[in-house]
């Protein structure tokens, strides 16, 4: 699984193990930005919503896939004029990202700059999914 650099990889600890205690049980622990994971304005911004606050209706439903495949590292506004996106929308955003693997971080992924990001909150989507570890080059 990718970590983002910087950040705690996933640890597993067995606590319990056959046949002293007739079962295999772990703990996993890992940190909220590694693999799949759901950014909230809390991630960002002290005293904002968290995950828990996030409506459940935001993370199921009809979604349209986006290819982008052919951007080579900067996802722009022009991108995502011709899609015609509209509100309430789950959008997922496919790039190159997914035919480079996950097998460890690379530093070439794919990302949004601001004016596509500024286009998708204005054109009023509801959920947005992108296919690495983070959505902007930091």
């Amino acid at each position: 699984m990718v970590v983002y650099p910087g950040k705690p990889g996933p640890s597993i600890k067995r606590y319990a193990s056959v046949p002293r205690d007739k079962v295999n049980e772990s703990i996993l622990t890992l940190g909220s930005h590694t693999g799949t994971h759901v950014e909230s304005r809390l991630h960002l911004q002290e005293g904002r919503e968290g995950v828990a606050d996030l409506p459940l209706d935001h993370f199921y439903g009809k979604c349209r896939v986006f290819d982008l495949a052919l951007v080579e590292s900067e996802i722009h506004m022009q991108d995502l004029e011709e899609f015609e996106i509209g509100p309430e929308e789950i959008v997922l955003l496919k790039t190159r990202n997914s035919a480079l693997g996950y097998v460890q971080f690379l530093e070439n992924y794919v990302h949004l700059k601001m004016d596509a990001a500024e286009y998708l909150v204005n054109a009023g989507i509801k959920t947005l999914g992108f296919d690495y570890l983070s959505i902007k080059k930091t």
